[in-house]
């Protein structure tokens, strides 16, 4: 009796593919699609769209409403992040408090042997321990956002996109029915924010307020301007922030004070950083080296090998041998060793 996956299917190239791939490789392959959207357009359109992949592949599908669970958690975080200023990544907290949450449950509830979706990423195991590995295309990689994902899912996790890469996989589906989605552009927005800007989206949705004004002072805390609510800015920004000094851009943000510290670029190089709520599975604490490390955000991503200790309060520190520019805090720092995802953690603050 062949093995049976349940397969994220939102019907869009990646899942639908993956969901393909599964089913020539023999799986007895059921889709679940989850209902997140208060929007009824967005919604129905989703939904059809996934269901329309299921008829093609011939597989039944499961339609999961998890509307309120995914704003509740979701969406949320996303809300409370940048009035905190901090700058979020909802798509890592949603593979880990929402997507393969929901999909562990399921497997469990219907009885699947695994659990699947189209990330492109790999898994493996080490000493016993399941990780999460970079796929064979780094232009695709999409390990990054599954760095908290609980580490006892992955023994059930398949990920069949892994050794693809994009072009690989629009080919399958131009001659396997799905060519319809191969000459889709691919989305990188938000999925929530339905490609509107997310300060748009917080205001509309009454989850800022737009009258929270606050001074903008320099590094020496002289006041030389206003803002217009914390949740409008990030680390490393220039524009909008209506300065005499156009060289200047934003250090700090100080939800406590609620204000917002400008200076020169360069005070934005840093070569160490703390994180929180820290998640290494089965790494012991202490100090580890040659590692390397990922940050995706405003700044660009260091180069060059690090060392990473780990605390027994669930934080960490990350040293760099070169400095990194304007890494965000509220993003997540994800340490790998060589293509083997370690764990990683919340930037908390940069030294």
């Amino acid at each position: 009796m062949s093995k049976k996956v349940l397969v994220a299917l939102s019907g869009g190239l990646d899942s639908s593919i993956a969901a393909l791939l599964l089913k020539q490789q023999g799986y007895s392959v059921a889709g679940i699609h989850f209902g997140l959207f208060a929007r009824k357009n967005q919604q129905n359109n989703s939904y059809l769209a996934a269901t329309k992949a299921a008829k093609i592949l011939n597989i039944p599908l499961i339609n999961k409403n998890i509307e309120q669970y995914f704003s509740d958690t979701v969406i949320d975080y996303f809300a409370r992040q940048y009035s905190n200023g901090r700058t979020p990544c909802p798509c890592s907290f949603c593979n880990a408090n929402v997507k393969w949450k929901v999909l562990h449950d399921e497997q469990k509830l219907h009885g699947f042997d695994f659990i699947a979706t189209g990330h492109y990423a790999q898994t493996t195991k080490h000493n016993g321990v399941s990780r999460f590995m970079k796929a064979t295309s780094d232009l695709k990689d999409q390990s990054y956002f599954l760095w908290s994902v609980p580490s006892e899912y992955i023994n059930s996790i398949l990920l069949p996109l892994g050794t693809y890469r994009k072009s690989e996989v629009r080919e399958i589906a131009q001659s396997n029915g799905f060519g319809y989605l191969s000459e889709k552009p691919e989305s990188m927005s938000i999925c929530f924010l339905e490609g509107t800007d997310y300060r748009e989206f917080l205001v509309k949705n009454h989850l800022a307020n737009p009258n929270t004004y606050g001074n903008i002072v320099d590094e020496d805390g002289s006041v030389i301007g206003q803002h217009k609510g914390l949740f409008n800015y990030t680390i490393g920004q220039k524009q909008g922030l209506k300065l005499l000094d156009k060289s200047l851009c934003i250090t700090k943000i100080d939800p406590d004070k609620n204000e917002i510290v400008v200076g020169k670029w360069d005070n934005l190089n840093h070569k160490q950083l703390k994180l929180t709520n820290c998640k290494f599975p089965s790494l012991p604490l202490g100090t580890h080296q040659n590692l390397t490390v990922l940050i995706r955000g405003f700044g660009k991503n260091p180069e060059g090998l690090s060392t990473l200790e780990l605390k027994d309060n669930g934080t960490g520190y990350v040293k760099f041998s070169e400095p990194v520019w304007a890494a965000t805090p509220g993003q997540p720092v994800v340490v790998y060793a060589g293509s083997t995802l370690l764990g990683g953690g919340y930037l908390n603050e940069s030294f």
